[in-house]
């Protein structure tokens, strides 16, 4: 086997296609989709590796065992003419990879562009927090979350934020003064959601709870 190469069935457990059956389909989409000859492998080539993951996701949505992530597996396969694969490696799963936080991000970020609620405002939270929900965005299209620690106490700028802002979640815990918070609770009371706790899990919760109408 050439050293740039990889076992193709290992490669393909990795993906979630560990099953006997789901490697004969992922093989057959790379057939399909000229990735693979028609002939039998048993590795695959690190040059051709890109473009085998472009072709799997394009045919398939691979999950895992947990009901929201079959669910929004559903429904994407529905969305995109995939068909919905199930593999017991959270990992691997499309959904949440492996973290329970990264499925309530695509749990929330699924109904708010689905109900037309794409234009945030989150007050307070941890450097952390911050910084997870920007990484988070980068793979998040339709859904634009503006991000105020509470560093700044010009009011024109906390107003004109409120504006722009669909709906503003306010992180109750946080060390932020309520001076900071007051604008927004006083200008935008209808909009705003307040919530207990600086988990970004319980964040994403909330912002899912709100785009369904519920508090």
């Amino acid at each position: 086997m050439p050293g740039d190469s990889l076992p193709l069935d290992d490669w393909l457990a990795e993906l979630g296609y560990d099953s006997p059956d789901s490697q004969e389909l992922a093989l057959a989409a790379l057939r399909d989709a000229g990735v693979l000859s028609g002939r039998p492998r048993q590795a695959i080539a690190a040059d051709k590796q890109a473009r085998a993951e472009a072709a799997l996701e394009a045919a398939f949505v691979v999950h895992c065992s947990d009901p929201g992530c079959m669910k929004l597996a559903r429904e994407r396969a529905a969305a995109r003419a995939a068909r919905p694969i199930a593999t017991p490696r959270r990992a691997a799963c499309e959904i949440c990879q492996g973290a329970n936080t990264r499925r309530a991000f695509e749990r929330a970020r699924t109904e708010c562009v689905a109900r037309g609620v794409t234009r945030w405002l989150v007050v307070g939270g941890s450097p952390s927090l911050r910084l997870e929900m920007k990484e988070l965005l980068k793979l998040a299209p339709g859904l634009e979350v503006d991000l105020d620690d509470g560093s700044t106490g010009d009011s024109r700028a906390k107003l004109a934020r409120g504006r722009r802002a669909q709906a503003i979640a306010i992180l109750g815990s946080s060390q932020i003064n309520h001076k900071d918070t007051a604008v927004y609770t006083s200008e935008f009371r209808e909009r705003v959601i307040e919530i207990s706790t600086r988990s970004l899990e319980r964040l994403f919760e909330a912002m899912e709870r709100h785009a369904k109408g519920k508090r």
